[in-house]
């Protein structure tokens, strides 16, 4: 049987461990290795007499014919050499944590399920025998139920320079997360952390943390960087386990060798990765055993699960967040998976409130916890839309929590079919009866990049974080809690109400044209979007449509032969802005501003040395009430055609618009707007009517399914698409509020 070959990108400390772990086994050839500075990978292929040595791993990954690798990067650099390798259909032991973030976690994660190759997180000590040892007595029932875990891990002071470069969590006591996960068998449902900084590294030096898990059992755990330099104990680590029936008790201090010697005392390394007349052994040696006989054999690593290694990064994080904020940090319960859902599926938990009578105002009534826990869900659940990158999944995973938190609140929710695996969820409250109203929202995003956790909710100083927490799960979440309000404290006395999630709002609005074309009966809309919680009455609408110059294609030595197409289109460009663009100011209106005209792309040519025959611009033309598509394409081929008529050899053809989406203009006198202002006063104050650039789907509504419409939700659209998107959470709290309130206050009207 042929050895595997390997290769190691990162031979810092404990990359050349990996070497020296790796040149020990029979069955591997070490075949090269790679680090950022070039030097050191070429003194460790040296030394260990290794044939190829590189400065960069993709170059290692193209010219060297590897089976694996190990990657022994820095802990914040792990996902690009691991993703590289993993696409290069090379397996991968990645060393711990497997990430810093967790949608880089996710990433590598979801890479190697695609590429079909293996994925192992490198946690040594579930290869070291004593925890081996424990786990296997766990196992076997005799410790019973597992009630408490304490761990404790403390380093040298000087190792602190080093590698508090990150928090100590993630450098060490990600360590002891992942055993406790191992012998509890349950996810972490909560943390509390301090921490305190006593030297100025870039992190805290003491940490200690309680863990509470979903099946009860509670750990605590110490986190320090104070061990004396002079002490003679490298590892100073022990942890103690409980159970119903016995206690385990691990301690590296005492580990059963020590040296007395003149200059002091010192305990040995006998377990991680010690060295016997010049070959490691040790927890680190069986651990790439391990790993390589996977990969000889073919067989999947299951000693190290992914999803615990994910979460224990989840868990830790949420350490270093609670610390640093000083609050509680709660990590939602996420349900089993079942074949073909993401990572990312969740259930709902939501408690209903009884009231002995109908309210007639639901100021203060909103609960913020549970809103939180409501968007926090809605967040962490990847809903990206398919026509941008990393949305295959669609808003699936979404549309099913949406479904059953409509259940939870006793509501049969419907599933309306809009693409393939693509379907809009519709709740209907029943009411008075007098009136009904939409509640619309919509459950895509844009991009997860460039967002760092996109997918991890965080609380920072009254803001959710997360993509999609402004545009448009706050709007979406406020909606679906107003529901609950309703059934709570509402008493059938408002307004019927259809709550419709949409998809594909993001690019086609083809979710709202599927609500539409089902021809729901209603009186008002209001479509959720963030704008600061004013009640937008106005909006923008645009037309998207490309131009074409078509020329002739020769050799540039033979120019006078040929019709130079991108030439073309500089003379339509300069026509468009000289003739269209002077006329727009004039249409301005009042908050709304002018029309504008932009050309936002241009291809043209295929190489240097050939005249280009074919040019294609992409124009964005923003239309404000009063201005129809047919009138603006009508502008645009007048400016067209009388340029064809001054240049007869161009070649210009327009071409059917990609996107054409109505302007809104609902008057103030409106019922919808007038109930929609009068249940933001109730709630928030004095309130004003708005207008806004971008479009929504209230302008669908409004002009093909004859529903008056308006636009309201919480956040500003400044945050929205954003590297750190966020909505403040008293806004969400408010929304859900005013939307309950509106619900009663349009049937008064």
């Amino acid at each position: 049987m042929n050895p595997v070959q390997i290769g190691v990108i990162g031979v810092g400390a404990f990359g050349a461990s990996h070497v020296v772990g790796y040149k020990s086994l029979p069955y591997v050839n070490l075949a090269a290795v790679c680090d950022a500075n070039a030097a050191r990978a070429q003194q460790v292929a040296a030394r260990y007499n290794i044939p190829r040595w590189y400065g960069d791993y993709e170059t290692m990954l193209r010219e060297t014919a590897l089976d694996a690798v190990s990657v022994c990067t820095p802990e914040e650099f792990h996902r690009a050499p691991a993703l590289a390798a993993l696409r290069a259909g090379k397996h991968v032991l990645v060393e711990k944590p497997i990430a810093t973030r967790l949608d880089d976690a996710q990433a590598l994660i979801d890479a190697a399920r695609h590429e079909n190759v293996f994925l192992m997180p490198a946690h040594i000590l579930r290869f070291e025998t004593r925890y081996a040892l424990v786990r296997d007595q766990i196992a076997a029932g005799e410790l019973g139920s597992i009630v408490s875990i304490t761990a404790r891990r403390n380093r040298p002071k000087f190792l602190a320079k080093t590698y508090l470069r990150t928090s100590g969590i993630l450098e060490a006591s990600i360590h002891d997360i992942d055993i406790m996960l191992w012998y509890v068998g349950a996810r972490v449902k909560r943390v509390r952390a301090v921490e305190r900084h006593t030297n100025h590294y870039p992190n805290a030096d003491a940490t200690w943390a309680i863990l509470e898990f979903e099946n009860g059992a509670v750990a605590t755990l110490e986190n320090l960087w104070l061990n004396p330099d002079n002490g003679g104990i490298g590892t100073n680590d022990a942890m103690q386990v409980t159970g119903t029936r016995a206690i385990a008790n691990i301690d590296f201090v005492n580990a059963g060798l020590s040296l007395w010697r003149e200059n002091g005392y010192l305990a040995p390394d006998i377990s991680h990765e010690p060295r016997v007349r010049g070959e490691m052994f040790g927890a680190l040696k069986e651990e790439l055993a391990y790993f390589a006989r996977c990969v000889l054999e073919q067989r999947a690593p299951d000693v190290v699960s992914l999803d615990d290694a994910r979460h224990g990064l989840e868990v830790a994080l949420a350490i270093v967040e609670s610390a640093a904020q000083d609050h509680k940090v709660s990590l939602h319960p996420v349900r089993r998976r079942q074949q073909g859902e993401g990572s990312d599926a969740r259930v709902p938990t939501v408690m209903l409130h009884s009231s002995s009578e109908p309210k007639t105002n639901f100021k203060t009534l909103a609960r913020e916890a549970e809103i939180v826990a409501l968007l926090s869900d809605l967040v962490a659940i990847e809903s990206v839309n398919p026509a941008y990158q990393g949305g295959a999944r669609g808003e699936g995973a979404v549309a099913e929590y949406v479904a059953q938190y409509l259940r939870a609140i006793g509501i049969e929710p419907e599933f309306q079919s809009v693409l393939p695996q693509r379907a809009n969820v519709l709740g209907r409250l029943r009411g008075n009866g007098q009136a009904t109203l939409i509640l619309e929202a919509h459950m895509d995003t844009v991009s997860l990049a460039p967002m760092p956790d996109a997918l991890t909710p965080k609380i920072r100083d009254g803001k959710m974080y997360g993509r999609g927490a402004c545009d448009d799960k706050a709007s979406l979440a406020a909606m679906l809690y107003a529901l609950k309000l309703l059934r709570e404290y509402g008493g059938g006395q408002h307004a019927d109400i259809l709550l419709a999630a949409v998809v594909d709002e993001e690019v086609a609005f083809r979710g709202v044209l599927a609500l539409i074309e089902a021809k729901p009966h209603a009186q008002g809309a209001v479509v959720g979007e963030p704008t600061n919680l004013l009640p937008v009455i106005a909006h923008k609408g645009v037309v998207r449509f490309r131009i074409r110059t078509i020329g002739r294609a020769v050799h540039t030595a033979r120019l006078d032969e040929g019709n130079n197409a991108i030439y073309q289109m500089t003379r339509v460009i300069d026509a468009l802005r000289e003739k269209i663009e002077p006329r727009l100011p004039a249409r301005a209106l009042p908050r709304l501003g002018a029309p504008t005209l932009c050309v936002s792309t241009i291809r043209g040519g295929i190489q240097v040395n050939m005249v280009p025959d074919e040019c294609v611009i992409e124009i964005d033309r923003r239309i404000v009430p009063g201005e129809t598509h047919a009138q603006v394409l009508q502008e645009i081929d007048a400016v067209l055609d009388a340029l064809r008529a001054q240049e007869p050899t161009f070649k210009i053809e327009r071409l059917a618009p990609d996107l054409a989406d109505f302007a809104l203009d609902t008057p103030r006198g409106a019922s919808i707007a007038r109930t929609t202002r009068a249940a933001c006063e109730i709630i928030r104050g004095a309130t004003d009517f708005g207008a806004v650039g971008y479009g929504s789907d209230a302008s669908k509504l409004s002009e093909l399914a004859h529903i008056p419409s308006i636009v309201l939700g919480p956040g500003d659209i400044a945050q929205a698409h954003t590297a750190d998107e966020w909505v403040e959470i008293a806004q969400v709290v408010q929304a859900a509020e005013i939307y309950a309130q509106l619900a009663c206050e349009f049937v008064k009207q």
